[in-house]
């Protein structure tokens, strides 16, 4: 018995969700070099907090458990390297244990926490998505 593929609708929604995956890897280590610090020490969190605009939410009918926001820099991020800087950019945000998206859409600005863990292995994750109000202006190239 042949079984049918996925529907053009989840397909997108895998296609984009490999997507944000792909450019959040990108974001944590492809960013240019700022000035070098200390290494973070192992097992070491960093929680940032980051205004941007909502690129992307997951579509009710075939939810995923992440988001895409089109960011401000972020010139304190530390990476894996000890190095500083995120530049601006969209990238995938998952949504931690708690994070909730309720209410949120396309085209509104956030405020986005969100942690990130080097060591034993690289993860982060959303623990804070709060709405802001629209007059908010974001530094963000081509945004409004």
């Amino acid at each position: 018995m042949n079984r049918p593929g996925p529907s053009p609708r989840r397909l997108a929604a895998h296609v984009i969700a490999a997507a944000g995956l792909f450019a959040c890897a990108l974001a944590l280590t492809a960013c240019p070099e700022k000035k070098p610090v200390e290494p973070a020490a192992s097992g070491s969190r960093h929680t940032y907090v980051v205004r941007g605009m909502v690129a992307m939410v997951p579509d009710p009918s075939h939810p995923i458990r992440e988001f895409m926001v089109h960011h401000e820099a972020i010139p304190g991020f530390v990476r894996k390297d000890g190095t500083l800087g995120m530049n601006e950019m969209t990238m995938a945000f998952p949504l931690g244990e708690g994070a909730s998206l309720a209410g949120i859409e396309v085209g509104d600005k956030v405020e986005v926490e969100f942690h990130v863990e080097w060591e034993p292995r690289a993860r982060f994750w959303t623990s804070r998505v709060t709405e802001l109000p629209e007059e908010t202006a974001l530094e963000l190239r081509g945004a409004k």
